[in-house]
């Protein structure tokens, strides 16, 4: 399997990473199967963090082809899953929306709950997963989400739910969605990561989340593309985070500078 190689840190592009600790031999699928555990593909997953930063990342990546060339139904199953997504649907509906565009929405969970209450918002999905629900009112797109996508973004909501912390280049991602939101909002949902190690939790961080995506780091991401937090909301205590954001009207002119949590993250 030939990797994909990380050259930069995927906070600010420096080089400057040194080695943590290597996992030999770590399944990558993130998921249950029925075939022998003999034939599982594994990998060698190295973390590395930045001396300038303290972002904690991987520097080999799977091929996209390969990670999530099967779904392993995340979101979908379970009462914690159903809440998450009841309680993000309503921190949605709280803003009007005429479109709403969601990036990764894989099966339209979130899509359908909306559509309940909210049947007149038009809803295209963005997913190269995509499994569509039985009587899912959005329209998918079955790719991953890319500059040469074209779609009319005016009046139109960007939604996202635990998508940020898969995507291998957040900078270029956060950007090619600044470029698209004018006046309109972004809201999204990532998973709690920082409160997920500190409580040992496995699937905080592996080949799908490959980088340590805290609190701080994801206001950097909106401070440097110009974002503004209209609203935050914690679900439970070691889930997600709930966004609303918007963009500055007025040019962002200062310099953007973030605290280096080096050591505070090398503990952790």
């Amino acid at each position: 399997m030939k990797f994909i190689n990380r050259k930069f840190d995927v906070l600010d592009n420096t080089t400057e990473i040194e080695l943590l600790h290597t996992l030999k031999k770590f399944p990558v699928f993130m998921g249950t199967t029925n075939q022998n555990y003999k034939k599982d593909l594994k990998a060698d997953m190295s973390w590395f963090i930045s001396k300038k930063s303290g972002m904690i990342q991987l520097k080999k990546l799977i091929p996209l082809q390969i990670l999530y060339q099967n779904s392993h139904d995340s979101g979908v199953i379970g009462k914690v899953w159903d809440k998450h997504h009841t309680s993000f649907c309503k921190f949605i509906e709280k803003y009007n929306h005429k479109k709403i565009i969601e990036i990764g929405g894989a099966n339209g969970i979130l899509a359908n709950k909306f559509h309940k209450n909210n049947k007149k918002t038009n809803w295209i999905i963005i997913d190269p997963n995509s499994k569509p629900l039985k009587n899912c009112k959005a329209k998918f797109i079955n790719k991953f989400y890319n500059e040469n996508i074209k779609l009319d973004y005016n009046n139109s909501t960007i939604v996202h739910s635990h998508t940020l912390e898969h995507i291998y280049d957040p900078l270029k991602f956060m950007s090619l969605i600044s470029k698209k939101i004018n006046k309109n909002r972004l809201i999204f949902s990532v998973p709690n990561i920082k409160e997920m190690v500190l409580r040992k939790y496995t699937n905080a961080i592996n080949f799908e989340h490959t980088y340590f995506l805290t609190e701080e780091f994801t206001k950097y991401y909106l401070d440097l593309f110009n974002f503004e937090i209209e609203s935050k909301k914690y679900f439970l205590n070691d889930h997600s985070i709930f966004y609303s954001v918007k963009k500055n009207s007025k040019k962002n002119k200062r310099k953007i500078k973030l605290k280096n949590y080096y050591k505070e993250n090398k503990k952790i």
